[in-house]
């Protein structure tokens, strides 16, 4: 056989036995492999571990899932496929407190590309989680990172918020979290779950403007017509919490937080304000009763109140002598009180309060609205007027200030540069501590139990000296106190 020939066979040989077999092989394993692959649900490639890790690097709380499964959706008209998981035993917690924040039993999260949709139908926080979730929401959703931030939808059925006056439930809440040419926005949608589902809901929304230097967030609330309870609002402003018990509120609002204060406005009604606690358990003065506070327009900037026009409104309560003399004095209205019952320790009662004001600048203008328009009574007793203003009234308003605090050896000017310093150094106290006498206080047969009720204040005119030394300086005094 010619040596050609030998060869051609050689390698035809090598081509079947060697590598034929051998191409086979490597097919069959690839489709093994490809099947294998194509076996494996997105649960199995998606852990509850790596993604509750994920979540907690970049919300900067602890996310905790206790399994994650994928479940069948239906494609929708995009281009995009949808990935759905189910996740079980959801909860946020606090990285240091282990303080739970928010918890769920399931939610759905769904996967189109860079946008995701989370439907939850019962989700479980607290008022006192609520200052840290928006934090979590600001400064690591809205002000991190643009290209971190992902087009997302969240849907919560119910939402029962614990703590607070008593547990509150919103339903139909809605969050969307977008991107704009400005910066990223969050805009919430939702409404008590009491209220008829045919009323507009409540729109709260929170928008980063990366344009100003430095960026700032808008936050818009309109209420739609709603009654919200204010401990919802005030759990994020630490000042007002103490104030906001049984408070509620309707209206909208719209401000900037910034480092040299909040600047904004706001229209509105405030129902259930305790003057007890506003005034009796802050100042050394008495004024009971509860009022509704109605805030035609405020406009504050730099952590003051640029102006302010509303009315105050309240029913059957009491006031100290002391509050009527020092409010005669230094907001300059009347009263028909001889001096004898305003030396009095004994509160009077009224039945009707009734103030209109209006606070522009420097100067504040008084108007009563009790009883008779022509008597100009902004408190009414029960048989005639306790305080009344003069017509067109007008006066300087720092008058108020001097009208709730008394008199005190301490006295520094109310100027603009003087507040920036005061608030550096410890300030004395006007009076020693004291407790108002609650409405709400224990029956007689407990009280040998209870501290004694202090007496009122009685109000002395101010007297202010002139500079210079002590011993020639003249006393001034206000008109109509000498």
């Amino acid at each position: 056989m010619p040596s050609r020939r030998r060869i051609l066979l050689c390698r035809l040989g090598f081509v079947l036995l060697a590598i034929v077999p051998t191409l086979g092989t490597c097919g069959w394993l690839i489709s093994r492999a490809v099947d294998r692959i194509e076996s494996v649900s997105p649960a199995d490639a998606l852990t509850a571990a790596a993604l509750a890790a994920d979540l907690s690097r970049q919300l900067g709380v602890v996310v905790e899932i206790d399994a994650i499964q994928s479940v069948d959706s239906e494609n929708s008209s995009s281009d995009a496929p949808l990935i759905a998981y189910e996740l079980t035993g959801l909860r946020l917690v606090d990285p240091e407190t282990s303080r739970p924040l928010a918890s769920t039993d399931t939610a759905t999260l769904t996967l189109a590309g860079e946008a995701c949709h989370v439907s939850v139908a019962l989700v479980q926080t607290s008022v006192d989680a609520l200052p840290q979730l928006a934090r979590v929401l600001h400064d690591r959703v809205l002000c991190g990172p643009a290209a971190s931030l992902p087009t997302a939808t969240l849907d919560i059925r119910q939402l029962v918020i614990a703590g607070g006056d008593s547990p509150q439930t919103l339903a139909g809440l809605a969050l969307i979290l977008r991107r704009t040419p400005t910066g990223p926005q969050a805009e919430f949608t939702f409404q008590p779950a009491a209220a008829p589902p045919d009323l507009p809901q409540v729109r709260l929304s929170l928008a980063r403007n990366r344009d100003v230097a430095p960026p700032a967030t808008l936050i818009t609330l309109d209420t739609s017509g709603h009654v919200l309870p204010f401990s919802l609002i005030a759990s994020l402003v630490p000042e007002l919490q103490a104030s906001a018990r049984g408070v509620s509120f309707r209206g909208s609002a719209q401000f900037v937080p910034a480092r040299e204060g909040v600047r904004g406005t706001l229209t509105g009604t405030f129902r259930g304000l305790d003057l007890d606690r506003l005034v009796s358990e802050r100042f050394p003065h008495q004024l009971t009763g509860v009022a509704e506070l109605i805030v035609d327009r405020a406009v504050f900037s730099d952590r003051r109140l640029q102006s302010l026009s509303g009315r105050l409104l309240a029913e059957r309560g009491g006031i100290s002598p002391s509050l009527v003399a020092a409010a005669c004095e230094h907001l300059e209205l009347d009263t028909p009180l001889d001096p004898a019952a305003l030396a009095s320790d004994r509160l009077l009662p009224y039945t009707q309060l009734a103030i209109g004001f209006r606070l522009d600048g420097q100067s504040i203008e008084l108007t009563g609205l009790a009883g008779l328009r022509s008597q100009g009574a902004l408190l009414i007793g029960p048989q005639s007027p306790l305080v009344t203003a003069p017509p067109a009234h007008r006066t300087a308003a720092v008058g108020l200030v001097r009208t709730l605090v008394p008199a005190s050896e301490f006295q520094v000017p109310a100027t603009r540069e003087t507040s920036a310093l005061v608030s550096l150094f410890p300030a004395p106290d006007i009076v020693l501590p004291r407790t108002a006498a609650r409405n709400d206080a224990r029956p007689a047969a407990h009280l040998e139990d209870a501290a004694p009720t202090p007496t009122p204040l009685r109000h002395t005119p101010t007297r202010l000296r002139a500079s210079g030394p002590a011993e020639s300086a003249p006393v001034l005094r206000p008109p109509g106190w000498r």
